[in-house]
């Protein structure tokens, strides 16, 4: 669907969770870099050829993602970028806080484990 052509689209979707494990030493520590959350998104089509555009009123780096359209070739985006991709076939029409969605790319730089962001 191309949506240059209509009003962007807001939807309520829900980001999955995204927990990681790191060694420090020898303990493996676990952080959640995202703990699944609903909000709200408009959804253009991304400058990237395969992806839509979802934009919003949270932080940095939540605030702008890009969605891999479903059964679209993977495309090279910045290396930098949050990705998310459908989990089953679903129309962007059809996107909702129930879609269920999975990460496609988290760049290490979004995840740190510095010694203040360790906690027991």
């Amino acid at each position: 669907m191309n949506l240059d052509l209509f009003e962007p689209l807001s939807k309520t979707i829900t980001l999955p969770t995204y927990l990681f494990s790191i060694k420090v030493g020898g303990n493996r520590v676990e952080r959640y870099f995202c703990k699944m959350l609903v909000a709200n998104y408009t959804i253009i089509d991304a400058d990237i050829p395969g992806y839509y555009q979802l934009n919003s009123d949270l932080k940095a780096p939540f605030n702008k993602i890009l969605l891999k359209k479903w059964g679209g070739k993977r495309t090279p985006y910045p290396i930098d970028t949050l990705v998310l991709k459908f989990k089953f076939e679903t129309k962007i029409n059809n996107l909702s806080e129930n879609t269920l969605l999975a990460w496609e790319n988290i760049h290490n730089s979004f995840i740190s484990l510095d010694s203040i962001s360790i906690t027991h």
